[in-house]
């Protein structure tokens, strides 16, 4: 595994010296089911509108965008294209022809046609969207449609995970394989979201947009929002009926023609507009006829805000950290005088269809080492969440939307052969767990009420699984995970119960769903090098504990937010993570080491490759003679 690593490093180092500089870019492709019930899940075309935005709102000759349709057969609709003018108009063209009408629903054909492409560069971001409205049928068998499942979430989405895909997936019903769409969006780093109502995709689209692009945005204020005098350029994303037209109102109460290319340049389709506007007049600016609570307003400016990062996919009792900075022309402002004038706020909400829940709020985050940092205890329940920031500088005010998801960290399936052997199998659902340094511990209660523990081994496939050749005939089981991920952040999980009654012919297998409440979190941050956006040096890290009441559905937080950890106490985790850090000064020596070696073996394969073509050149012209 070191040498795979080590190779790999090497080859990222040689491609970057041999190719020179190179801008990031992202892959956008967009897979679309087109079966015959689409047309009843999505009657008004909703999904075609939702892939004009996503090249709206691409930057140019960054982006590349391709659309593939799913069904009997797959097939391309766009191929990858470079996000383009002439491509823009092509793709309103293509989208809206279009027709679902196949009768089947082959989702392991079009990964499969999909993986089979070139790779792209390792700098590239790569978002697959899934969108469907039903399940794999490729058949009336079955057993065969079994069997496609598990090809998509075995070597499939291991091809996935490998090349670094992001595949988002998205629900159109509630008739979908949600456990198959969940296991791709959490294990690939992506969302998953189920869509109540078709005019729900467009948000849900742009949501994707944002966890592909960081960008800097400003607040709504009722329906008005204020634009200071850094700003460059702001560019509003606004949702509204068809054939409504926005309203948009200077700072001096003047209104925008939007047909005018010299006031604003406005892109729009029959639910959506997207308007931006250059050298904006500073003030309050007013905007009418828009839904409000799902527009967004992205700006240009060289006053900006910047969050460290928040996976992607966060485990069930996983605690995480994060700190904004404000940054004047790409540099870290810390003249404290001017950082205890801003205010920030904080909300975490949990996406429950066209309702968000508020779970957690900082009214004032504070502020520490010119950054304003705050931290959130493991949350209990699965589902989509959205972290709003909120600046307000009294003369500027800023917005981050953070959008992640939480799942839980391992799946157990239980699986009992024709002559009663009982196989336990622990899987993670995402790489970010460490399972070779994580323990998971089977707890098993017999219908006498005895309780043994045991801890499982992990095996080579890279998850942990016990066999019992004689299992008792009636019990209930569950696992509990030590938990450390890749960055060193430790939490307890405790799975739901499992009811197994073996006294009748066919076993009987029932997971208890009314347990999760009742888990404790035990969450404390191992190591401070967490994952943070580019422009931040590693953060500080702080030790937080949970308790869960069993009758609570929600976490309690402990009183002090953020302390400065004693002198013993910081001596001690220092040592602690010396002596767990992932990355050692051996293991640095080794890469290079091992680096050093394969520059040699590809010298000397060269030197070869050379001594033999001279010579069969020498042979050719000796024969000549």
């Amino acid at each position: 595994m070191y040498i795979k690593l080590a190779f790999k490093s090497f080859i990222l180092l040689l491609a970057f010296v041999i190719s020179g500089p190179m801008y990031a870019a992202t892959q956008f492709r967009v897979i679309v089911d087109a079966s015959g019930s689409m047309v009843i899940s999505d009657p008004d075309k909703l999904t075609a509108e939702s892939l004009r935005l996503i090249a709206d709102l691409a930057p140019e000759k960054e982006t590349t965008l391709g659309i593939w349709l799913f069904g009997e057969k797959p097939r391309v609709l766009l191929p990858d294209a470079a996000i383009t003018p002439d491509n823009r108009k092509k793709l309103a063209s293509y989208v809206d022809s279009y027709v679902t009408s196949d009768v089947k629903t082959d989702l392991e054909a079009i990964i499969t046609l999909l993986l089979q492409e070139e790779e792209v560069g390792d700098n590239v971001q790569q978002h697959w969207i899934l969108v469907t409205d039903g399940m794999v049928d490729i058949s009336l068998d079955e057993k065969i449609n079994e069997a496609s499942r598990q090809r998509i979430k075995g070597d499939l989405l291991d091809a996935l995970v490998e090349r670094g895909i992001h595949l988002h997936t998205v629900s159109m019903t509630g008739y979908t394989d949600k456990a198959l769409l969940e296991s791709l969006s959490s294990k690939t780093d992506a969302s998953h979201t189920e869509v109540a109502l078709p005019e729900d995709l467009l948000p849900t689209f742009n949501k994707i947009f944002s966890l592909s692009s960081e960008s800097d945005q400003i607040p709504f204020e009722g329906n008005t929002f204020f634009v200071d005098e850094s700003i460059d350029e702001f560019t509003l994303l606004v949702f509204h009926a068809p054939g409504q037209e926005p309203i948009l109102i200077n700072s001096k109460n003047i209104q925008i023609d939007l047909n005018d290319a010299t006031q604003a340049r406005r892109v729009n389709g029959s639910h959506y507009s997207l308007i931006t506007v250059t050298n904006p007049l500073a003030g309050t600016w007013k905007v009418d006829n828009i839904n409000i609570d799902q527009s967004t307003i992205r700006v240009i400016t060289d006053l900006s805000a910047k969050a460290s990062k928040v996976p992607a996919v966060l485990f069930q009792n996983e605690p995480f950290f994060t700190d904004i900075g404000l940054y004047q022309e790409g540099e870290l402002i810390q003249d404290t005088d001017f950082l205890n004038l801003v205010r920030v706020k904080k909300t975490l909400n949990k996406n429950n269809g066209e309702v968000n829940e508020l779970i957690q709020q900082f009214e004032s985050v504070p502020l520490l080492d010119s950054k304003y940092k705050s931290q959130f205890n493991g949350l209990l329940t699965i589902g989509n969440y959205e972290l709003d920031s909120f600046v307000d500088g009294g003369s500027f005010a800023r917005k981050l939307i953070q959008h992640f998801s939480v799942v839980s960290p391992v799946s157990l399936e239980i699986q009992v052969s024709d002559v009663g052997i009982m196989t336990y199998s622990v899987k993670p659902t995402n790489l970010r767990l460490n399972v070779l340094r994580s323990r998971l511990m089977l707890e098993v209660t017999s219908s006498d009420g005895v309780i043994s523990e045991e801890e499982l081994p992990v095996i080579g496939q890279g998850y942990w699984q016990k066999v019992d050749f004689n299992p008792e005939k009636v019990f209930s089981a569950r696992v509990r995970l030590e938990a450390i991920t890749q960055t060193g952040v430790n939490f307890t999980y405790w799975s739901n119960y499992w009811d197994i009654d073996s006294t009748n012919t066919e076993t009987r297998i029932v997971e208890r769903l009314d347990e999760l409440g009742k888990q404790i979190s035990i969450a404390q941050f191992e190591s401070d090098s967490r994952d943070v956006m580019s422009v931040f040096s590693p953060s500080e890290l702080i030790v937080s504990e949970t308790v869960v009441d069993d009758n609570e559905k929600e976490i309690i937080p402990v009183e002090n937010e953020l302390t400065e950890p004693d002198k013993d106490k910081k001596q001690s985790d220092n040592q602690n993570s010396e002596t767990d850090e992932l990355i050692t000064e051996k293991d640095v020596m080794f890469y290079a080491g091992i680096n050093l070696v394969v520059i040699v073996l590809i010298g000397l394969g060269y030197f070869v490759y050379r001594r033999r073509k001279n010579a069969k050149t020498a042979n050719a012209q000796d024969g000549n003679h």
